[in-house]
């Protein structure tokens, strides 16, 4: 191995959002490695790079208004910066949108396309009709069809590692407009995996391809249950490289399926340093020796379809090493639990060489989870690297520096030496073999003999005749930095400073040195406090629910309240809330009012749902204590919340904030949108529900909530929705919310803030103008000058018109004029309002008004006009769209009081102007 190069590569992380702590894992045990090899002047490289092509990135960049490769690129350049903070030290660290990951892309599809190892066969695709187009794997969710879990992606399933396709799933809906896909035959081109097999059960029972045990085991169980061969192309539109003939030979664009081109990008990356060092990337990857370090959620791909495509390609196939997830705290890492750092978080409380002496002391060649304890964190980093390592080092070094103008002896201890000399060799063997802990706690144990001879030497006693001992400290130290160093390459560089030496390497370890001590910095900071999940939650973003309720739903009687309750910490169960259900057991005979209880199913009725199929929620406790004799028992949060339901006669639930995305929005549905039920039951609801949604997804409904937001035992930050009727005082419905949130943190402790409708204020003012009235402006060609009737007083409108509508044309119309822009003289007219037009690639049209009285309130849904004036400017900021013939602010339609604001004669996504 020694005679070939090594190159060594960490997985690429995904560019479409910042590191965190778990992902910093790999690069830290890929780095530990990598400088081990550099110390024994071993002829490696560090590879690394950014994934930047596939659906999420398209999503996010389009969330964003972003193109994505310029979305990427700012999270590639963000998440380089995070690894360079961690002392992360590459070779080289490229992205795949680049010319050379597309030319051996192409290299390698044509290589295997000539081999026979790619083919063209038609396949049943999903696709969206609302958003006509062909869905990717990751625009699709749906039930994972071998275990049942709810809301998977179409490529694979988080709970059990089954790699799908869209098709497969039970009860699709589409990511983008939650509306159920229908299924359409397309050609696409497949790597032939299954021609495989054979081989790769070869490979995975040999000796020499090092397998983890763990790994052989899920390879096994996949290989014998069969492969599939690998559709490696996506339709346009496709964030990606565009597939050579593909228009040619299929009718349509096709892309190179992100799992293609991206483990490919550890060979362009290597042949972007290879073109900058005058070297070739095949004398690494056809003629030396690679090693992968990948995490064990993207096994399928680097041990099935990378190897295949090595085999295809006659390239030797990399070692691979697979490592666990982090947990914190002894749970996986979660936004709502307070357990979720950023690799950025995580620099603002401790320093980078704390996390990397932690994970190194757990890290060996098991595919077993880290859990990061904050409480063993810090005994850790104060009890064994600063009292240990950290101490030694330090203490014979400030001694030295303090009490010699320099040593010149070293004191001769064969049997310590013999004793060390074998921990040092072991210790190399370790590395060597990846078990880093092992590694690390005999590098302790050589630190350990140097702390005893130091303490048992005395040397402050007698400094004079302790030169020699002294020095031979001094000299553990220096080969304690050497063997330390690719853990704590910061620590190391400061101790070799010290000693007027710098990149020492394996074969410097010795006991030759002499000469003089400089001054010694800070070796290790101590941890003072740990974060613990009150503290952790503080370094979150503010939890700040915005809510709004439909002028629809108001029609129809509905009252709607919303609390957000932080800082929870809650219980499987509590004596007392068992108590307290008990209590409302029997004495339900007084909180049963018909009145309240008929005007929900009247509701229902009203909006074409079936109240004896999907009955109201408080309908449903009602019934359950009739037919069972008590409330269900869920957790210390919902329980509560179903006891003041039923006392009230209000609809409850509560939502976990970490999985609400966005604004919630209290609407009516529509035709076909999605709901995924408690109890895992995929719907598509009928037009004119009342339900409650956030920027992706419908949550709730009056009979049940969602189960993608639901309240667990896990759960911190939770908005809690009660939503009541016409019968229902408001007096009465903010009585049940108060008492609610009172005792939800009266039992889990956190606080509470009952919310009025925020973030839902528009800041036009606009009304349904008559025009009177039409003169051309004496000074202006392209001006009209109108007067305009808003029934309670008239008003004079400059408005650019002229080249586009007669004045017959305008006479006797009504149109939506803005009336609290500032008053502002055009061209020596004043102009009181300002008429609003729709306007598509130079063509204006009116919003037609349909019956709407002359000055009727024009009117986003879920928002309120501002009583403020504003400015030109101001109105510029503001997006007005139109969508489907309506106008569109974000989700909400234009209306008057009685009906919508439409535009014909334009296309969707001309602005309102």
């Amino acid at each position: 191995m020694e005679n070939k190069p090594l190159l060594v590569t960490s997985a690429l992380p995904y560019a479409n959002g910042l590191l965190h702590i778990g992902h910093i894992l790999e690069f830290i045990q890929t780095d530990i490695y990598v400088r081990f090899m550099k110390l024994l002047n071993t002829n490696v490289v560090y590879i690394g790079g950014a994934d930047m092509h596939g659906t999420p990135i398209e999503l996010k960049a389009k969330d964003a208004g972003e193109k994505p490769r310029t979305f990427a690129l700012k999270f590639y350049k963000k998440q380089k910066e995070d690894l360079d903070s961690f002392l992360i030290n590459f070779d080289n660290y490229y992205h795949t949108d680049t010319p050379e990951n597309q030319e051996l892309a192409e290299f390698f599809y044509t290589n295997l396309k000539k081999k026979g190892y790619i083919t063209r066969e038609k396949m049943t695709v999903v696709y969206c009709e609302s958003c006509a187009r062909s869905l990717p794997d990751r625009y699709v969710k749906g039930t994972c069809p071998h275990c049942g879990e709810n809301d998977q992606y179409g490529d694979i399933c988080e709970k059990c590692n089954t790699v799908l396709k869209g098709v497969d799933l039970i009860e699709p809906y589409c990511v983008l407009c939650t509306k159920k896909p229908i299924q359409k035959e397309r050609e696409h081109y497949f790597f032939t995996l299954k021609k495989f097999s054979k081989k790769l059960e070869q490979w995975m029972d040999n000796p020499e391809s090092g397998l983890q045990p763990e790994i052989k085991n899920w390879l096994r169980g996949w290989i014998k249950t069969g492969l599939d061969d690998w559709c490696i192309s996506r339709d346009a539109p496709y964030y990606g490289f565009e597939i050579p003939d593909s228009e040619k030979e299929t009718g349509d664009k096709k892309y190179f399926y992100v799992w293609l081109d991206a483990p490919i990008g550890y060979i362009s990356s290597t042949k972007k340093w290879c073109d900058k060092n005058g070297k070739d990337w095949k004398d690494y990857w056809y003629k030396g020796n690679v090693q992968h370090f990948i995490g064990k959620d993207i096994v399928y791909f680097h041990y099935l379809f990378w190897p295949a495509m090595f085999m295809g390609m006659g390239i030797p196939i990399p070692k691979l090493l697979t490592h666990g997830f982090v947990n914190v705290n002894g749970t996986k890492m979660s936004k709502s639990r307070g357990t979720f750092f950023t690799a950025e978080d995580f620099l603002k409380l401790y320093p980078a060489e704390s996390l990397r002496f932690y994970y190194a002391l757990h890290l060996d060649t098991k595919v077993s989870d880290i859990d990061l304890q904050f409480d063993d964190f810090k005994s850790v980093i104060n009890n064994v690297l600063m009292g240990n390592v950290g101490n030694f080092c330090y203490r014979t070094l400030t001694f030295a520096e303090k009490n010699y103008d320099s040593l010149d002896e070293c004191a001769i201890e064969g049997a310590l030496v013999k004793k060390m000399n074998d921990l040092t060799e072991k210790t190399k063997e370790y590395y060597r073999t990846f078990d880093f802990k092992s590694a690390v706690k005999h590098i302790l144990q050589i630190a350990d003999i140097g702390n005893a001879y130091f303490q048992n030497a005395e040397p402050w006693k007698n400094k004079e005749t302790s030169a020699a001992q002294v020095n031979f400290c001094v000299n553990i130290a220096r080969n304690v930095s050497i063997l330390i160093q690719p853990v704590l390459p910061e620590f190391a560089t400061k101790v070799q400073h010290a000693l007027s030496e710098k990149n020492l390497l394996w074969k410097d370890i010795g006991f030759t040195w002499k000469g003089s001590v400089g001054k010694v910095p800070l070796l290790v900071e101590k941890v003072e406090n740990v974060p613990g999940r009150d503290l952790i939650v503080e370094n979150i973003k503010d939890v700040n629910v915005e809510y709004s309720v439909s002028s629809s739903v108001q029609d129809l009687g509905v009252k709607v309240r919303v609390a957000q309750i932080t800082g929870l910490k809650i219980k499987k169960k509590h004596e007392r809330i068992e108590k307290l259900k008990k209590e409302l057991q029997k004495n339900m005979k007084l909180f049963e009012k018909q009145i309240i209880l008929e005007e929900y199913t009247k509701i229902d009725k009203k909006t074409v749902v079936d109240p004896i199929k999907h009955p109201n929620s408080v309908i449903n406790l009602i019934n359950l204590i009739k037919e069972k004799g008590k409330l269900p028992q869920i957790n210390t949060v919902v329980d509560l919340y179903n006891i003041i339901s039923v006392k009230s006669c209000i609809s409850m639930a509560t939502h976990d904030l970490s999985k609400v995305e966005g604004k919630i929005n209290v609407r009516l549905s529509e035709e076909d949108e999605h709901f995924l039920s408690l109890d895992g039951t995929s719907e598509k609801l009928k037009s004119g529900e009342v339900i409650y949604a956030d920027r992706k997804k419908i949550i709730g409904r009056f009979s049940k909530q969602c189960k993608q937001t639901i309240t667990t035992d896990d759960s911190t930050n939770v908005a809690l929705v009660a939503f009541g009727n016409s019968k229902i005082t408001d007096t009465k419905m903010d009585e049940a919310m108060i008492k609610g949130c009172e005792l939800i943190v009266k039992y889990n402790g956190g606080s509470y803030k009952v919310l009025n409708e925020s973030g839902n204020v528009f800041p036009l003012q606009m009304k349904v103008g008559k025009i009177i009235d039409v003169k051309n402006h004496p000074d202006a060609d392209k001006l009209y000058v109108l007067q305009v009737d808003f029934k309670d007083e008239k008003r004079q409108v400059v408005a650019g018109l002229r080249e586009h509508f007669f004045q017959k044309d305008l006479m006797g119309m009504k149109a939506v004029f803005c009336v609290n822009l500032a008053k502002a003289k055009i061209r020596g007219e004043l102009s009181e309002a300002m008429i609003m037009v729709a306007e598509d690639t130079g063509k204006l049209e009116l919003l037609g008004v349909g019956s709407a009285p002359i000055g009727d309130i024009v009117q986003f849904e879920c928002h309120s006009p501002s009583p403020k004036e504003v400015s030109f400017n101001e109105f510029l900021k503001l997006t007005l769209r139109v969508k489907d013939g309506n106008v569109m602010f974000g989700d909400a339609k234009m209306k008057t009081s009685k009906w919508y604001v439409s535009v014909k004669g334009v296309k969707d996504g001309s602005t309102i102007c």
